[in-house]
């Protein structure tokens, strides 16, 4: 059965950010989980929120439309940003299109600045997310 899971900040934080090769911090980091069976198998980090705009790290296995949809109406809806932040390892190819295929676009590569390589800065604007309600 699948479950969407609040108030686990640091369970599933820890789990996405081991793996897409970061280290969660809890200081201004809230996180939404999906489990399946007690198990996490997809997860939001958000943190760095500047009132326009949040960063978004995501990681699984199974992401449903529902999942998204709550994953994106807590910055759009919820925290009423503008625009959400994706940095993402430039090898991270299959993060690189579910990005891109939600609606996010390409702003900039910092060269290296990834564990595998550089370091790609995508946005989405809340009028580009392509789940909407």
């Amino acid at each position: 059965m699948l479950q969407i899971i609040y108030g686990q900040d640091l369970r599933v934080g820890t789990w996405v950010m081991e793996r897409i090769g970061q280290v969660f911090t809890r200081d201004d980091s809230v996180t939404i989980g999906l489990e399946k069976d007690g198990e996490i198998v997809a997860g939001f980090v958000y943190n760095n929120y500047r009132i326009k705009s949040i960063c978004i790290h995501s990681a699984g296995s199974l992401y449903t439309k529902e999942f998204i949809k709550v994953g994106f109406n807590y910055p759009f809806k919820q925290l009423k940003v503008q625009q959400t932040v994706h940095l993402i390892d430039s090898t991270n190819t299959k993060s690189i299109d579910i990005t891109t295929r939600l609606g996010a676009k390409y702003i900039a590569t910092i060269p290296n600045a990834s564990i595998e390589g550089d370091l790609l800065i995508y946005t989405m604007q809340q009028q580009d997310f392509k789940f909407k309600d």
